[in-house]
């Protein structure tokens, strides 16, 4: 029974009946998904109460790797029509309307998975089936564009291996109980824009923010039109720059894109796109236009989590990102400016590793891998040597179960901190000096709200660690630790803006910190301190 008394008769009937396709499949499949016809003859006789238009994608720009009459078509005929969003496992799944969550269910089945219910302000009624985790509970308002869950693989799909996707059923003119299943209607025949907004107010990704030697701020953002949109200040403490698209109209970039300012002083910019390869653009000289998007390395199909990228010491680039059979992979220039080589995987793992991992350049050219684990822990991996291979990863520190995000990493003279969410807190694992052994995991603490929804963003600030994290509600949260943590007292920074993204975080020469983040009306915004260690102000339409 629902917060409105309504009885759900959802039930649990497989949605699939065809032979499992890989992840990869899927993908290839989703452009002959696109071809077919949106109107089955059995849909509702009735008109609907709505039009084209009305409803926002949840997923942003993605293909479709199965449509609704797709599903209708099936021989026995799916339980529950919908459309499936090809995503990766943890992308953002966004409200396509104004309206009350009614039903919410956690626990795994061999049909739905984890769901959401949403019945919008206009009376009709959307499902997200096969989540990996939702961000609101029943009863709670929420808005359009903002999000709301998850995407994942959970129950039938997980069980026969289809891979990450969002399964979408619209309901229209009445409840599902009393419709029953076969009087969904095509979801993709009444949504419009991909995303909220504008162009330069159409996120559903965190920001990337970049700081260069002068103090001038440059931000990168993914938009729902599947390109990269970036602006920058021309002097330090000045406004930004008008939005603009770089590197030319790609469509299927996906997430938070990796930036890097070489030693050149120039850009390198790689992103993950909706088919699961990286793809790069760069400038060839400073202040210069980004060159065309171009396919990074060879046989790197299957990459399902945001890549992370290091210059090393001889000009040469590193990319390491998560793949779809639970490993991290690498590629990399064998010198600056060369041609990438082949994906790699990077070190054994027994367990699933997902996500975005975090990346440390030691001084002595090494590089250190983190990445959270389908077991809920953060697992490390680290060269031996500068250039060697990896060592097997595993569990960093004494009682890190129950990490539900990607880690945050600082590197303070070789010496490590990790912080990751933990279900309503942030949690942390340091070293005691470089190259000990971590310790045991510590609670943070909280603030008035749930905090750990969002991977947290970490900076160190002269002789302690400021932490922000993204709350239950959109507010922004902020503390103070020492470079042994402790439990500490979290803040509110920032007002006038509900946020849906997890943030981005840099500081000044003067000292001052600046936090990023996407609102829920999808627009870059930001607050920044106007004296080191201050109050935060408003946030600011960047």
């Amino acid at each position: 029974m629902t917060s409105d008394g309504l009885t759900w008769l959802w039930g649990d009937a497989p949605d699939r009946f065809e032979v499992a396709l890989s992840r990869r499949s899927l993908l290839v499949a989703s452009g002959f998904a696109l071809g077919v016809a949106a109107i089955g003859a059995d849909a509702l006789s009735a008109a609907p109460a709505a039009a084209a238009g009305t409803y926002l994608r949840p997923c942003g720009n993605v293909p479709i790797s199965d449509s609704w009459q797709g599903h209708k078509n099936r021989n026995p005929p799916s339980g529950e029509p919908g459309t499936d969003y090809s995503v990766g496992k943890g992308s953002p799944v966004l409200a396509a309307t104004d309206g009350v969550i009614v039903d919410r269910k956690d626990t795994t089945s061999t049909a739905t998975g984890r769901y959401l219910a949403l019945r919008g302000s206009d009376g009709n009624y959307i499902r997200y089936l096969h989540l990996n985790s939702s961000a609101v509970s029943v009863g709670a308002n929420v808005t359009r564009g903002q999000v709301i869950a998850y995407s994942g693989a959970s129950g039938f799909d997980s069980d026969n291996g289809y891979g990450a996707h969002v399964h979408v059923s619209l309901w229209i003119g009445g409840v599902p109980s009393q419709l029953g299943y076969k009087n969904t209607v095509d979801f993709e025949n009444y949504v419009g824009d991909s995303g909220p907004g504008t162009p330069a107010a159409g996120s559903v990704f965190g920001p990337t923010a970049i700081i260069d030697p002068s103090d001038r701020i440059s931000l990168y953002s993914i938009r729902t039109d599947g390109d990269l949109w970036g602006a920058s200040q021309a002097v330090a403490g000045a406004g930004l720059s008008p939005w603009q698209k770089l590197g030319g109209d790609i469509g299927s970039l996906t997430g938070r894109p990796s930036v890097l300012r070489l030693s050149s002083q120039s850009i390198a910019i790689y992103g993950r796109t909706t088919g699961g390869t990286i793809v790069g653009s760069n400038q060839t000289v400073p202040g210069g236009p980004f060159t065309p998007w171009t396919t990074i390395g060879s046989g790197g199909n299957g990459i399902t989590g945001d890549p992370v990228a290091v210059q090393f010491q001889n000009g040469a680039i590193g990319i390491y990102a998560t793949t779809d059979a639970g490993t991290v992979a690498g590629v990399a220039q064998a010198s600056a400016g060369t041609a990438f080589g082949g994906w790699t995987t990077i070190g054994s793992s027994s367990a699933s590793l997902l996500g975005t991992p975090a990346l440390v350049h030691f001084a002595d050219n090494r590089i250190g891998l983190f990445a959270r684990t389908s077991t809920s822990e953060i697992h490390a991996s680290a060269q031996v040597s500068p250039g060697s291979t990896f060592s097997a990863w595993g569990a960093l520190g004494a009682g890190g179960a129950g990490v539900s995000t990607d880690p945050a990493v600082i590197n303070d003279s070789g010496r490590i901190a990790v912080f990751a969410g933990a279900g309503s807190t942030v949690s942390s694992v340091t070293q005691m000096e470089p190259g000990a052994a971590f310790g045991s995991w510590v609670n943070l603490g909280s603030g008035p709200v749930p905090l750990g929804a969002a991977t947290p963003t970490a900076l160190k600030t002269g002789s302690t660690y400021s932490l922000y994290c993204l709350g239950s509600d959109g507010t922004a949260w902020g503390t103070s630790v020492a470079p042994t943590p402790a439990p500490a007292g979290w803040s509110q920074i920032g007002s006038g803006a509900a946020l849906m993204s997890a943030l981005a975080s840099l500081r000044t020469s003067a000292g001052l910190n600046v936090v990023y983040g996407t609102s829920a009306a999808g627009a870059v915004v930001g607050s920044s301190q106007s004296a080191p260690g201050g109050s935060f102000g408003p946030w600011a339409t960047m």
